[in-house]
């Protein structure tokens, strides 16, 4: 698992790499979704988008974050509208 420490924009990317780090060690999560062998890849975007933790190139990172915000701000923003 890559930490892309240039794209942690703020105190609150660092948190979340900083705790998915801590739990990973005492409780594997992450290293048994990565090893199974149905999963490509594993990606943490901040809520931007941005990829800050990963197991696969930069480049298809930033596309799927890229892709999956949009996805995410389209979602709230269908989920804002019924209610």
């Amino acid at each position: 698992m890559k930490i892309i420490s240039n794209l942690l924009k703020d105190a609150k990317d660092e948190w979340l790499v900083r705790t998915t780090a801590t739990i990973n060690s005492a409780n594997p999560i992450v290293d048994r979704i990565m090893e199974d062998d149905s999963v490509e890849g594993v990606i943490m975007t901040n809520k931007e988008g941005v990829p800050i933790l990963t197991n696969v190139s930069i480049t298809s990172a930033t596309n799927y974050g890229r892709a999956l915000h949009k996805f995410g701000v389209l979602s709230q923003m269908y989920i804002k509208e019924l209610v």
